[in-house]
C-alpha cells in the first residue's frame, strides 16, 4: 500500500521522480560537458578581448 504524503498546508504533496535509468557515467559526462563549456567560454572570451585589445592604439597588447 502506498502511503499519501501531505504538505504543510494539509493538501496532497507531489512526489518527485525518480530516474533510475541513469548509468554509472552519467554524472563523468555531465562534468566533462561543464569543463567542456567553461574552456569553450574561456577561450572565446580571451579571443574576443583579444582583438578588441588590438583595436585600440592607446593600449598595448602584451601578447607577443
Amino acid at each position: 500500500m502506498h502511503q499519501r504524503l501531505h504538505d504543510a498546508h494539509g493538501g496532497e504533496a507531489r512526489q518527485v521522480a525518480v530516474v533510475d535509468d541513469a548509468d554509472s557515467g552519467y554524472l563523468v559526462r555531465g562534468v566533462l560537458h561543464g569543463v567542456v563549456c567553461a574552456a569553450v567560454l574561456l577561450a572565446a572570451v580571451a579571443v574576443a578581448s583579444s582583438l578588441r585589445l588590438r583595436q585600440r592604439p592607446h593600449l598595448k597588447f602584451v601578447g607577443r
